[in-house]
């Protein structure tokens, strides 16, 4: 296996490659000047980032504190804790997909300032993918300091350039489908039922599309949502779905009426080889990943950027301060530290106190 690149420990496995390193070194060879004006834009993003991620977390606690209606609510991804079973392959491949770009740009920046990657490749611990680069430390401590900002300041960037596209893919998403499937939502799409809940119990399934509530079309999920607001808790429902007529007896949750469905929007498929339970959700299962990637992508941007141990942003500092405070370099990283760990902390506390464990 080692031969390989594989190496198999205790829960976690490793893949070396040192194809990619080489395809990454001399890509970088090639295109060093682009590359090296890339990681000057990188290194003013990257103090952008540490600003605006200092300013937001101090801004957000003041919210939380006061209850705020508008304040972010921040947890942790715990997979089964407060990322549901629905949820947690989406956030896996996109956490893979940040932490690749990430490193792959890492990789790319350094090969340009003539720092050598000794080792990169992926990794898998308890079934959390991600990904590293081992750089020559002793190299990289010899080149000046703006090749080592460039470096570290490569890989939030990139993730920061992840979660634009995502984003421009979100506001666009009917339109970055129209090749294969329609533009406008004509149903609502079946993603998970509910154990023995009524909408299962009725013969509903997942990739089942319901086309009308009570003879009244739900095209969308807002006209599904005002339809279903109609209908009071114990009431039985008509439906038209893609399986026929089906009637549910609904169940009160609060002071609603449901059907224990969780929906999608449903579009239409222009082929005729996707008309079927799992050509249906593609486009969900596209939606859910690229709004993942772009959650993962914008958070490891922001958080990575921090003047806080282990943190890119805390190598970053110790160039910077190094460079200007010299002496007072270490005790001005222990401040930041202590102070943005507190800050992360409180922010993480508040939110708890306002939602609990809740589990997306």
């Amino acid at each position: 296996m080692r031969r390989l690149g594989i190496e198999i420990h205790f829960l976690y496995i490793t893949y070396r490659t040192q194809r990619l390193n080489q395809l990454i070194k001399e890509t970088a060879k090639r295109k060093r000047f682009l590359i090296r004006v890339i990681g000057n834009l990188s290194v003013a993003f990257g103090v952008g980032l540490m600003l605006f991620t200092a300013h937001f977390l101090i801004t957000n606690l003041i919210r939380l504190y006061n209850k705020s209606t508008i304040a972010v609510l921040l947890t942790p991804a715990l997979p089964g804790i407060t990322i549901g079973p629905r949820e947690i392959p989406y956030l896996l491949i996109s956490v893979a997909i940040t932490l690749l770009l990430h490193e792959t740009s890492h990789a790319m920046a350094a090969w340009s300032e003539g720092i050598p990657v000794k080792n990169m490749g992926l990794f898998l611990a308890v079934l959390i993918p991600g990904a590293f680069v081992e750089t020559d430390d002793d190299k990289f401590a010899d080149v000046g300091d703006l090749s080592k900002l460039r470096v570290l300041s490569s890989g939030p960037l990139a993730n920061l350039a992840t979660a634009i596209v995502c984003i421009v893919l979100l506001s666009n998403f009917s339109l970055a489908l129209s090749p294969l499937y329609e533009t406008s939502p004509s149903g609502v799409l079946v993603v998970d039922v509910v154990d023995g809940g009524p909408a299962e119990r009725s013969g509903l399934t997942v990739g089942d599309v319901i086309y009308e509530v009570n003879e009244r079309r739900t095209e969308t999920l807002a006209q599904f949502s005002v339809e279903m607001s109609k209908v009071s808790p114990g009431d039985t429902v008509e439906m038209m779905t893609s399986i026929g007529r089906v009637v549910v007896n609904t169940v009160r949750r609060g002071a609603r009426a449901i059907i224990g469905v969780v929906l999608s929007e449903y579009y239409c498929p222009k082929m005729r080889f996707l008309e079927n339970r799992l050509g249906r959700q593609i486009p969900y299962h596209l939606l859910e990943l690229v709004f993942w990637t772009y959650t993962i992508g914008l958070s490891t941007a922001m958080f990575n950027m921090l003047p806080m141990y282990p943190f890119d942003g805390d190598q970053f500092l110790k160039v910077v301060t190094e460079r200007i405070a010299q002496k007072r370099a270490s005790g001005i990283r222990r401040v930041c530290n202590a102070v943005f760990l507190g800050l992360m902390i409180a922010n993480v506390t508040f939110s708890f106190i306002r939602i609990g464990l809740a589990t997306i």
